[in-house]
This record gives structure tokens, sequence and C-alpha cells, in this order.
């Protein structure tokens, strides 16, 4: 791998609405966010190819990206095109998780407000009435102790003692996300969107870890084990009483 002073890093996400892109380097900074979520299939890769061509060099030395939670579609194109391009390229690749990318670009984004001491509570519409979630506390926080929730979003609150101070909240559709509240005892949080996010959060986070790997570690994280993963953890062979 490059010397770190000198490589440079593409960065990747399309676990959301985005297509996310952003290449970094001495001397170079190109980023590109798109709001794309149906077309990421078909847009990421040539994205990336006109990121390259416009820094003309041939590939990066190194690739990070999200590996979810969100939509399945997104999820699945974020983690696949990373270890494609890397095992093709030879590089070492990162993986961020999305939530952790979200929440701390928000966090950057509001470190100079009179909030900036306040909870953030970062949600991604799951459906079957559950949001992925990430309470994330003003202090800079690492995988290690952050805690990815799968769950109704009042549960999530809940699970604050009674003392604390309402976090801010953000949610990628703040719509849908706000409905799961009704009814509940407390009143409904006010939900703001998710703004699009900013490449190069994602690079600062990857280069605080310095956690590189191959591709072949480079998984999806999925959150919600679906009903037939739940039945079949070894996987559902035909021909093989699965039951």
């Amino acid at each position: 791998m490059a010397d770190t002073d000198s490589a440079v890093t593409l960065v990747l996400d399309t676990c959301n609405r985005w297509i996310v892109l952003g290449l970094f380097g001495p001397d170079l900074e190109l980023t590109q966010v798109e709001d794309a979520q149906r077309e990421s299939s078909s847009r990421t890769i040539p994205m990336i190819r006109d990121l390259l061509r416009t820094a003309g060099i041939q590939k990066p030395d190194r690739l990070v990206c999200t590996v979810g939670p969100g939509s399945f579609t997104g999820t699945r194109i974020s983690v696949a095109t990373a270890r494609n391009l890397a095992q093709l390229w030879d590089i070492s690749v990162r993986g961020i998780v999305s939530l952790r990318f979200y929440a701390h670009d928000i966090q950057l984004s509001r470190k100079e407000s009179e909030m900036s001491d306040r909870e953030i509570l970062v949600m991604l519409d799951g459906k079957q009435q559950r949001v992925y979630a990430v309470i994330y506390p003003p202090a800079v926080q690492t995988d290690d102790t952050l805690r990815y929730l799968d769950n109704h979003p009042a549960e999530i609150l809940k699970l604050r003692s009674a003392e604390a101070a309402q976090p801010i909240c953000y949610g990628d559709d703040p719509r849908a996300i706000g409905a799961l509240f009704a009814g509940e005892s407390n009143p409904i949080p006010v939900i703001e969107p998710i703004p699009r996010p900013d490449p190069r959060t994602l690079l600062m986070l990857a280069e605080a870890d310095r956690s590189w790997t191959n591709w072949e570690h480079l998984h999806p994280l999925y959150l919600r084990t679906d009903p037939a993963s739940a039945l079949y953890p070894d996987g559902f062979q035909h021909g093989r009483k699965n039951y």
C-alpha cells in the first residue's frame, strides 16, 4: 500500500438515497454527491470512472465504503462495488458503518451551534415499523463505543434515562419515521431530514481508525436477520431436510 501521506483514497457510499463519492490525495480533492437512490446500480461505476479520469489516474491506493445498514440493495451495491474494485486493483479497503458516517457528519456541521452538547439520534427507515438507529454522543466515538439498533423508534427513546435531554433527531424519511410515534404517550419528536453527507467525513473516519484490510474481510452490515436466515443459518439447500 502507498505511504499514508501520499496515498490516493476513493470513498463510496450508496447505502441510502445518495451516491456519495470522493477522491482524495496530495493536492487532490474531488467529490460528487447525487440523489440517485434507484440509479446506484447503473450510476456508481461510471461516476467512479469519471472521477479517476478527471484526476488523471488509473486507480486509487485505498478504498473506503459504507457497509450498511440502509436499503438492502444500496448496502449490497456499496459493499460489492468496493470488494470488486479492491480485488481488481489489489488495494486495501476500510468499511464504515453508514449510521456512524451520517451521525458524525451531522455532528461536525453542528459543532459551532448552541446545541452542540446534545446527543444526536440518527434513524434510517427499516420498514416493518422499525428503524436502524444510533444515539451519537457529542464526543468523538469509535465503533467500539457505539451501539447500532434495529427497533421501533419509540422503544429506542425509552432506552435512555428519564433525566436525559431529548436528543436531536434526524431521519432519512422524517414523515414515515414520525408516523411510527403515533399513539405513544411521549410527544412526537421533531425529526430533521439527514442532510446530504460530505465525502470528506468518510475519509476522516477511515483515517482515524487506521484499520485497513483485504477485500475478503469486507462484509455488509444489515443489522436485521431476515426470516429465512434465522430459520436456516447455514443456508437453505435443495434436496436436504431443512427443518
